[in-house]
């Protein structure tokens, strides 16, 4: 893995609860030595330590951490005031979070809970309320980032009915309606309120029917960046889930679908670490046989860059 790191010198490591089942102490440990052998091939620069610290169910840490609800538990709190509530246990888990170097969260999910997609989301979302989701996510935001750690709203616009993990996910609303329907989350990207956002892995089928929303131009740099005029670190899930893989023919390699996310205006991709020095190649690859501009790759490494810089 050492060696990977050291060839590759990825932006970021996202860690999952395996990695984390140690004492709060040892986890410091553990990712203080990641981060070290990727800055000393990056100029420096360490890299992101992620975590998809959702709540509930999506918790990536065992003893020793304050736990966080589940999202939907907020909505249904009998407190004479949840949203303080939420803004006081996010804070918390931020904290522990720092103290063992952890600086950026895959988190908050700001999809609103609808009839369709209740049986992927359930518990995750802060419930069909759209004002409520908006607060919710609000006050998880500037708690979190207010104790160090750096939030990705997601998932723009819409995952749709199920799973992206196990197949393909349509959305079937135009761009009207979807500007209702993820009112939290676009108010939020146009407000800049989120460092950074993760765009949603299913085919917008009425802005761009041919290929998954994280590959589409029309849906990242015309619509999130253009019209919604989001200027924060854009990231793409992991291009080896089934849902990633619509569309077209080119889309059904995850290099090729990694490649072309970033051509559309991603600055980061997902990738496991068995797969990293191939879709490392693969990029510069395509940067010297002119497919991937290389300015565009400027630009994401200065997002990166730019925010790492201001968090420190």
């Amino acid at each position: 893995m050492k060696n990977i790191l050291e060839e590759a010198s990825p932006g970021g490591i996202l860690l999952f609860r395996y990695n984390l089942n140690a004492s709060p102490a040892e986890n410091a440990i553990y990712i203080e030595e990641i981060s070290k052998v990727v800055a000393n091939k990056a100029a420096g620069i360490r890299p992101f330590m992620a975590v998809d610290q959702e709540g509930g169910t999506v918790q990536r840490f065992v003893g020793g951490y304050a736990r966080l609800p589940n999202a939907s538990s907020y909505a249904a709190s009998p407190a004479a005031d949840p949203l303080a509530a939420l803004q006081r246990d996010a804070a918390k888990a931020a904290k522990d979070m720092q103290a063992i170097g952890i600086n950026l969260n895959l988190a908050p999910l700001g999809e609103v809970l609808r009839a369709e997609n209740e049986p992927f989301l359930k518990e995750r979302s802060y419930g069909p309320d759209t004002n409520f989701v908006y607060n919710a996510c609000t006050r998880f935001i500037n708690a979190m980032q207010a104790n160090g750690i750096i939030c990705v709203l997601k998932h723009f616009p819409d995952s749709g009915s199920g799973d992206p993990h196990k197949g393909e996910q349509h959305v079937p609303y135009s761009k009207a309606e979807l500007t209702g329907i993820a009112a939290p989350m676009i108010k939020l990207l146009h407000n800049n309120e989120a460092s950074a956002v993760m765009v949603s892995h299913a085919v917008i089928d009425r802005i761009d029917d041919t290929q998954a929303g994280s590959m589409s131009e029309k849906v990242i740099t015309e619509w999130l960046q253009g019209e919604i005029g989001f200027n924060g670190l854009i990231i793409a899930d992991d291009f080896s889930m089934a849902g990633a893989l619509a569309g077209s023919a080119a889309a059904k390699d995850p290099n090729a679908a990694a490649i072309k996310a970033l051509a559309a205006g991603v600055d980061m991709v997902i990738c496991w670490p068995p797969d990293i020095k191939k879709l490392h190649k693969a990029i510069i690859n395509a940067v010297h046989t002119g497919i991937l501009p290389e300015e565009r790759l400027d630009n994401a490494v200065s997002k990166i860059i730019k925010l790492k810089v201001n968090h420190e």
